[in-house]
Formats: C-alpha cells, sequence, structure tokens
C-alpha cells in the first residue's frame, strides 16, 4: 500500500515561494499575521484591508501576489487590491497554490536569468 502525502497548506507554499524568490535574488515583504493580547489574529497594517500577501521585486520586475488554495475565493477586499495594483501597471495576481506555485518560480527564473 502506497501512503500519499497531503497537499501543502497555503503558508508552506508561501515559504517555498519566499526562498525561491530570495535564492534567485529577489526582494520579497510578507507581513506576518500575530496574536493580539485579546487572542485575535491580524497583522499590523494601516490602511485598507485585503493587501496581497506577497511583494516581490528585482531584476527589473514587480510582482504583488494574493495565495489562495484551490476552492478558497479571494476577498472582495483582495480583489479590489489586486484590480487596482493591475490598472497602475503592477503585474498583480491571484495564485492558485500549490497547482500553479511551480509556473510562478519558473517565471521568476526565467526573468532572473534574462537580467544582466
Amino acid at each position: 500500500m502506497t501512503a500519499t502525502m497531503p497537499a501543502p497548506n497555503e503558508t508552506d507554499c508561501q515559504t517555498t515561494i519566499i526562498h525561491a524568490a530570495r535564492t534567485l535574488g529577489y526582494r520579497v515583504h510578507h507581513q506576518r499575521p500575530s496574536v493580539s493580547r485579546a487572542g485575535r489574529w491580524a497583522s499590523a497594517i494601516q490602511g485598507d484591508p485585503g493587501w496581497p500577501d506577497l511583494v516581490i521585486c528585482g531584476h527589473g520586475r514587480l510582482w504583488v501576489i494574493e495565495l489562495k488554495r484551490h476552492g478558497n475565493n479571494p476577498t472582495a477586499d483582495q480583489v479590489s487590491w489586486l484590480t487596482a495594483l493591475t490598472r497602475a501597471g503592477v503585474d498583480a495576481r491571484l495564485v492558485i497554490v500549490p497547482d500553479h506555485q511551480q509556473a510562478l518560480i519558473d517565471e521568476l527564473a526565467r526573468h532572473a536569468r534574462s537580467t544582466p
């Protein structure tokens, strides 16, 4: 009988993408949530909610990425940010993980190799 490995969760996929991006020479920003004294999970932000999970910048490119597992939909606030960023000329996108994780890493690698 063959044991099957569970699919990685969103946090595992995010960690893999961050590691790959840094290895390829990109700068990465991610805001980690923390637990408040009241026991609630939150990210310390000032501004509009729904900011995407990752900002990856380098080799002349900027990506702003919202990660979701298959079957999970972005919130209205997340869609609003992705739409506004895209309209401003930023490569802002939704990446379904782990399904499209490797395609994103491959794209980061292609751009890293193509810039001096």
